[in-house]
Formats: structure tokens, sequence, C-alpha cells
């Protein structure tokens, strides 16, 4: 095994690593964060959320860098390339209409804009956003060990 080798096959048991590390991260902060907001707690709700979105928007353009270097992405079984990559696509939804919530909240927006409706409807949007935000990164912890 020469030099270039050793290091993409560090690169790929790193993202192996982390990518489980902050799947685990990521529902212990969305757990802290929807307790937050049960007990009313905005300020630290607000805390959480930011750092959850951004943290995943990175994790995400480290995922579509896989699909540029093909050399430091898992390696995958044949036939389960669409099974690995259901979570990840899962995972978009939330995290955008994450991300559009608190553009809402940031932005103040009332019920007449387009963002007012997250403004609105936010509760709502919460319950279902953070269900499918755990089942996707479920899903690609399962996996994750699944390929190791």
């Amino acid at each position: 095994m020469n030099k270039h080798q050793e290091l993409v096959e560090l690169i790929r048991g790193f993202s192996t690593i982390t990518t489980s590390l902050w799947a685990v991260l990521a529902m212990l902060l969305l757990w802290l964060a929807w307790r937050a907001a049960k007990r009313q707690d905005t300020r630290i709700h607000k805390r959480y959320m930011i750092i959850i979105v951004a943290v995943a928007w990175i994790a995400f353009e480290i995922w579509l860098m896989s699909f540029r270097y093909p050399q430091l992405a898992p390696v995958v079984p044949e036939g389960m390339d669409t099974w690995i990559m259901l979570p990840n696509l899962l995972i978009l939804v939330p995290l955008v209409g994450a991300t559009l919530m608190m553009l809402a909240r940031w932005r103040q927006s009332v019920p007449g804009e387009l963002l007012g409706h997250f403004n609105t409807h936010h509760r709502t949007y919460g319950k279902v956003f953070i269900s499918l935000w755990c089942v996707g990164y479920l899903g690609g912890l399962l996996n994750t060990l699944l390929l190791t």
C-alpha cells in the first residue's frame, strides 16, 4: 500500500468515525433543543438549533464532496448505494425546513409573507422535522455501523 492509498484509507476511516459521532451528537442536541422548547426556554432552544443547523450544513457539504472525490467516499457494497443515500436525502428535508424556520424567526416574518407560514406553524413543523431528522440520523448511524 503506497502513501496515497494509506491517506485515502485514513480519510475514509475518519469520515466514518466523524459521521457516527455527528449522528449521535446531533440526536443529543435535538433532544436538548426539544426539551428547551418544551420548557419554553427559547434562548437555549435557539442556540442549540443554530449549532445543529450550521454543523448539519457543513456535514452535508462534506457528504457532497464524496461525489466530487469518490476515492474519499466509504466503500459501499454493490447494490447498496440507494439504501446508503436514503438517510442523507431524508435529513435534507428537515435541514432545509429548519433553515427556513430559523430564517422566518430571524426576519420576524408575519403570516402574510412566505416565511410567515413557518412562524405561524413553528411547533407543528418542529415536531415533524425532529422526527424526520432523528429517523435520518438513526438510519445513517445504522448504515455506518453496517459498512464497518
